[in-house]
């Protein structure tokens, strides 16, 4: 990505309130109305033109004075007609919300999403002051016998050990705790590492701010979960949310025949992530126009993306994040 594309660009996250729909058509397992996924990893996204119709349409509610010189005109035949000039990429997972034992639910992520996230927000101008210690554990991660997951520094989602088994355990490095993790079907020994911890706090200032809500950086931190990249894909496969539906006959008042149908969604509390820059303004390279047409985005905004609005899916908290403009203090960087 050239330098001129870094100066204006923004990164925006989805946090699912609900679970969301964005379908790929008619399925051909026993999922009838399966969800959209990357054709080479097979993990679920969100199509940039489906946020860019989502984000047009909250525009012109709001009846924004620039929405065509943003999204474009909607009759390509016009004289003046031009595409706008926001570019959205799709949306990528970052964390799989999964059912825990302990703590409700834990954000779930892997290597891989961790890496493609650093790789995009470099591509955005985005530098991560960490260094990324956890890829010594891959082989402890992909351990076909005894896989382990890593945690972070006080977190919520391992079963607390007793001092006792503490003291048989003073052997191992400082790194390494036997902590019990239990996600869903997987029961694992844990991890604490440090760097990654420092991960999770800099990331959670990044995705959540400083906003004052229950589900802040703090949550993100202690309930953030790393796992090999092929248990992430096995997860994201199989633990996505199905939902039954049926249609009812008015006169009967029972189910249509035939009229039984099984829908994918991803599941609430998922966090996903894309990028947004501004092409040329009006036919103009200028770079301060692009970067003041970024600057009126809102940052905060609920909106309603996929089908099934009128059963309450698709709600979303969509936030665009302006680059940096977090710090988080690295003390011990990368020390077990």
């Amino acid at each position: 990505m050239s330098t001129t594309l870094n100066l204006t660009s923004r990164v925006y996250s989805i946090h699912t309130l609900t679970p969301l729909h964005v379908g790929s058509g008619e399925g051909a397992g026993g999922i009838d109305l399966p969800i959209i996924r990357e054709k080479v990893t097979e993990w679920p996204f969100v199509p940039g033109s489906t946020i860019k119709g989502v984000k047009r349409s909250y525009y012109e509610l709001q009846s924004h004075h620039q929405v065509e010189d943003w999204f474009g005109h909607h009759m390509q035949q016009e004289a003046d007609a031009s595409a706008g000039a926001l570019v959205f990429s799709d949306a990528r997972l970052l964390a799989f919300p999964v059912a825990s034992r302990f703590g409700t639910f834990a954000y779930v992520t892997c290597p891989l999403a961790i890496e493609r996230f650093h790789r995009d927000l470099a591509a955005a101008g985005q530098h991560v002051p960490i260094q990324s210690t956890w890829l010594q554990h891959q082989q402890q991660l992909n351990d076909p016998d005894e896989a382990k997951v890593i945690v972070c520094e006080k977190s919520q989602v391992c079963e607390k050990q007793s001092r006792s088994e503490s003291n048989q355990r003073s052997t191992y490095a400082k790194s390494v705790s036997t902590d019990k993790v239990f996600l869903d079907e997987l029961e694992a020994d844990s991890m604490v590492d440090a760097s990654f911890t420092q991960w999770a706090e800099w990331s959670g200032s990044f995705l959540f701010g400083v906003e004052d809500s229950f589900f802040n950086k703090q949550w993100w931190r202690e309930h953030l979960v790393m796992v090999s990249d092929e248990l992430f894909q096995h997860i994201v496969n199989l633990s996505c949310e199905v939902i039954s539906r049926i249609r009812m006959d008015e006169q009967t008042g029972t189910v249509k025949r035939g009229a039984l149908w099984n829908e994918e969604y991803i599941p609430t509390e998922a966090i996903l992530y894309g990028l947004i820059w501004c092409d040329r303004v009006k036919g103009s390279s200028n770079l301060q126009l692009r970067e003041d047409m970024l600057n009126q985005l809102h940052t905060s905004t609920v909106l309603q993306i996929g089908g099934n609005a009128s059963v309450g899916k698709g709600r979303v908290q969509f936030r665009v994040h302006t680059l940096n403009d977090i710090t988080v203090p690295l003390t011990g960087r990368g020390d077990a």
